[in-house]
């Protein structure tokens, strides 16, 4: 096996049920005037003709790809998991089917991450739209204003908390960075905003190239429009799941982090939730702000669950 390239990214392209999607996004990767890149493809478990058509691009496009094709649906953080394994270069790129990509994306950010090498990964701007043709309705940073710039006051950490502002099509990653915080939680729904959070929390910086070089597909199912339309409920626990992992970083995360986190955990009970990540959240948080307000929402917590 031929030694990877110190520049050499491997591409990973996601797909479920993105038939009518997926030649456009194949159509950007081939289009990519970096010289060095390795593609694996996945689909999971597509009720269409997904994977007959991957398999016709890439003979079309004639592209060498390692394949994950899954019988059953696994979810989209375990196929990321099973091609995280699969990666021998040092930089890797998640590309969903209905998304595609700038010509020069690969180049551009490739760059970026080798006059940085202690990044953990670069992220930029993205395009909104629906088709190619029709062309963009909006960026992604028009809902965020600055903050997704906000990580240069040297407080990534705490500036992801407040809010995911990174659009996760933009990203390229080091590839050893997300090995070293144990890759993709598969127990949630969602890849990208527990990621950033877990790698700013572990230290890591990140870069920012502000052109956007991605576009990111508007279509009405995209796995964003799925998740807004899931109760608030459930959305809340989504939250603590993501939220809770980090009580404990330290004390002026806790004083901000426990009351919030007790607040959506009460509220999620008062709308009827028995959901078992409610009692470890705010045992969480008794043990990181062991006050008399944290005990109250537990205390009451606890009597909700049990009357």
């Amino acid at each position: 096996m031929a030694v990877p390239d110190s520049h050499d990214v491997t591409v990973v392209l996601t797909s479920y049920n993105h038939e009518r999607f997926l030649e456009d996004a194949f159509a950007s990767l081939v289009a990519q005037d970096h010289p060095h890149i390795r593609v694996i493809v996945t689909d999971d478990a597509s009720t269409d003709s997904s994977v007959d058509v991957i398999e016709r691009l890439l003979q079309h496009h004639g592209v060498d790809a390692r394949r994950i094709f899954h019988a059953t649906n696994e979810g989209l953080c375990q196929t990321l998991n099973e091609a995280l394994e699969l990666v021998e270069t040092p930089y890797v790129v998640h590309l969903s089917g209905d998304d595609w990509m700038a010509p020069d994306r690969v180049s551009k950010q490739v760059s970026a991450l080798a006059a940085d090498p202690d990044a953990a990964l670069v992220y930029g701007d993205a395009w909104i739209a629906s088709t190619p043709s029709a062309g963009p309705t909006g960026l992604f940073s028009d809902f965020f204003t600055d903050d997704w710039r906000s990580h240069h006051d040297g407080e990534l950490f705490k500036s992801l908390l407040r809010t995911d502002w990174i659009p996760a099509p933009s990203v390229m990653a080091r590839t050893d960075a997300l090995r070293s915080v144990g890759g993709y939680d598969e127990s949630l729904p969602v890849e990208d905003y527990d990621m950033w959070l877990r790698l700013a929390a572990a230290g890591h910086h990140f870069l920012l190239l502000e052109e956007p070089l991605v576009t990111w597909r508007r279509w009405g199912n995209s796995q964003t429009d799925v998740l807004q339309r899931t109760s608030k409920v459930e959305q809340d626990i989504l939250d603590l799941r993501v939220w809770g992992k980090h009580l404990g970083h330290s004390r002026e995360i806790d004083a901000w982090l426990a009351p919030r986190l007790a607040h959506i955990a009460i509220q999620s009970l008062k709308s009827g939730s028995r959901s078992p990540v409610l009692t470890r959240v705010l045992r969480a948080v008794l043990k990181a702000q062991p006050s008399f307000t944290a005990l109250g929402y537990y205390a009451a917590a606890r009597f909700r669950q049990v009357s």
